[in-house]
């Protein structure tokens, strides 16, 4: 427990007790959800497809944590930080009033999804492969049928 406290982030340590750290952000949220399509390249990993995150995909994040973060360049009107070590970025409004983050939970499940849907792409793809093949013996065994007959005749 104690390594993990040791290198884990205060967003992180916050997110596994289940606790929402910030009383108010729903102008951070709202922020978020407006830039979303500046904000998500830094914001969710690569392989992970969030077209844009509900309110209960984000949650509130203390201002006071801007003190130990590093500031991460965003067009945005946000303001973005991360911790040392760490993938786990949160907004902040202008003057740092309100902060906000995505809530792990929503990567996990948006990456739940993405893998269903690879899933059902390559089923249908071999699907489709297999009829391909199924069509093609046939239509190889009517022309040798057909040869047979014109060889037999």
């Amino acid at each position: 427990m104690a390594a993990f406290l040791a290198t884990a982030s205060p967003l992180t340590m916050a997110m596994n007790a289940g606790v929402s750290i910030g009383s108010r952000c729903s102008l951070a949220i709202e922020q978020i959800r407006e830039d979303w399509f500046t904000l998500k390249d830094r914001m969710v990993p690569p392989d992970v497809r969030i077209t844009r995150p509900g309110a209960r995909d984000l949650y509130c994040v203390s201002p006071s944590y801007v003190r130990n973060a590093v500031q991460r360049p965003i067009t945005s009107q946000m303001t973005c930080f991360t911790f040392e070590g760490s993938d786990e970025i949160f907004c902040c409004t202008a003057g740092f009033t309100e902060c906000a983050a995505l809530n792990p939970a929503a990567i996990n499940e948006a990456r739940a999804r993405e893998e269903k849907r690879a899933e059902r792409r390559a089923a249908r793809k071999a699907k489709k492969e297999a009829q391909q093949a199924e069509r093609k013996a046939k239509k190889d065994a009517e022309q040798a049928a057909k040869e047979d007959a014109s060889s037999n005749s």
